[in-house]
């Protein structure tokens, strides 16, 4: 399964009115996504120090897959990673879903609920479809790709070293 497919399934499931699936597939999406994104601009722009395995740079890119949404939102914003709109836009999104997982037990029964989890859905529908989260997905695809090619790099050099 591919972001496409994903997305299409998140669709997929707004469209049936399956709110809380399409809420919690794209809870996840969204937040995964971010982390991928912190991730790689962590990576890209240490990767001599996490070649060298340097502790101190490993912890630390650990310590950044591990932020919370609200952290992780902060941190980006902070990284210039992504804008004041982006930020406040998934800050709205990231109350929401707070909300709505808050609720969720307790409200379980309520109709309201099921407006609440269309709510969060309407707001991720809005996060993912805007332009500068396809950029978001396109400087992923772009960091993807300059990691694989110097892990291959990487892998050559050892193979290399192993056959000197």
């Amino acid at each position: 399964m591919n972001r496409e497919d994903l997305t299409n399934h998140i669709k997929g499931s707004y469209l049936k009115k399956q709110y809380l699936e399409s809420f919690l597939v794209q809870s996840a999406y969204i937040e995964g996504l971010l982390k991928l994104l912190a991730d790689y601009s962590f990576w890209d722009q240490n990767k001599e120090k996490i070649k060298e395995g340097g502790k101190m740079i490993l912890n630390l890119r650990k310590r950044v897959g591990e932020l919370s949404l609200s952290e992780l939102v902060k941190f980006l914003h902070e990284s210039d990673l992504i804008d004041k709109e982006q930020k406040e836009c998934l800050n709205k999104y990231r109350s929401k879903r707070n909300s709505v997982l808050r609720d969720l037990v307790s409200k379980l029964q309520n109709a309201e609920l099921n407006n609440e989890i269309k709510e969060a859905c309407d707001l991720g529908n809005e996060i993912i479809t805007k332009d500068n989260f396809k950029t978001i997905e396109k400087i992923i695809d772009e960091l993807e790709k300059i990691k694989i090619e110097a892990e291959k790099i990487g892998l050559e050099e050892n193979k290399q070293k192993i056959l000197s």
